[in-house]
Order: structure tokens, then C-alpha cells, then sequence
């Protein structure tokens, strides 16, 4: 995790020797970046980040290459007219503390202990939702007060 001029960069390990670079803007403000030299950012993230040289020259060569994601946090009814929901559908999560991935196989789990092929009870699906929404509310509010106190974990380069 870095602070590069102010703006929150965050680096993650992916699958197959892949990074992902998540970087925090402004909300809103991405159609005024694109429109700005893309070099200047790439510049930057090289300079104070010198291990990414070779990925970055190889994978990111314009604005194209980036994706805006709208990051927040929800929660709706897990259940409703004989369909249950579970994961994103129900409970988006920022990425921060990396919780989404978990919380959806809680809710799978959850609703694999009470339903059986031959029966659906609808007070056994009513509890279940009410023991994930305790738990995602508890796990939003760490990611909220997680993000409060973000920068302060960061490197600082300007």
C-alpha cells in the first residue's frame, strides 16, 4: 500500500504470478483523468514501485487498459417469493479486508444447512437471513473503520 500524491494505491497478488493495482480515486473523477496524459500516472507508479516496471510496460499501455470499479457496500433481503440470494447479489463489500469472497460462501453455507430437496421452510430461511445480516453489518463496519484509518497504513511518496 502506497500514497502517491495523495491518491491510495494498493497492490494484490493474483492467481498465476499477477498483480492487481487498485488505486482510489476521487469518486466521479475518472473521466478527468482519461482525458489527462496517461504516461504521467504510469511514470509515477514506476518510480516509486520499480519492481512493477516490466509488468506494467507489458500490460498497461493506455487509459484502456484500466477498470473503473464503483465500490461499496449494501445489504438487501437475503429472501423473498421462494428465492434466496447470497453474495453479491445480497451483501456487496468494499475490498477492503477482502471479506466479499467469505462472506458469500457463509451465505451458501448458511442456506445449504436448511434447505433440503424436499423442503424449504420459510422461518428456517427468515433465520438464516437474519444471522447473515448481523454478521455482514459487524464486517461492513470493520471495512468502515478499516477505511477511516487507511492512510495511516500507507507508504507516502509525493
Amino acid at each position: 500500500m502506497a500514497l502517491i500524491d495523495g491518491y491510495q494505491l494498493s497492490l494484490f497478488t493474483q492467481a498465476m504470478g499477477y498483480v492487481q493495482i487498485g488505486w482510489n480515486i476521487e469518486e466521479g473523477s475518472f473521466p478527468n483523468l482519461r482525458k489527462q496524459p496517461f504516461n504521467t500516472f504510469i511514470e509515477k507508479l514506476i518510480k516509486y514501485i520499480s519492481m512493477l516496471e516490466e509488468s506494467v510496460n507489458d500490460s498497461i499501455q493506455s487509459w484502456n487498459d484500466f477498470v473503473l470499479l464503483d465500490v461499496h457496500s449494501n445489504f438487501s433481503e437475503h429472501c423473498g417469493n421462494g428465492v434466496a440470494f447470497l453474495g453479491d447479489a445480497v451483501d456487496t463489500m468494499t475490498p477492503t479486508g477482502a471479506f466479499g469472497l467469505n462472506s458469500a460462501m457463509k451465505d451458501a453455507d448458511c442456506l445449504a444447512q436448511i434447505i433440503t430437496p424436499d423442503e424449504i421452510n420459510r422461518l428456517d430461511l427468515m433465520q438464516c437471513e437474519s444471522e447473515r445480516k448481523r454478521e455482514i453489518e459487524k464486517l461492513q463496519a470493520i471495512q468502515i473503520e478499516k477505511e477511516k484509518n487507511f492512510a495511516t497504513q500507507f507508504v507516502i511518496y509525493s
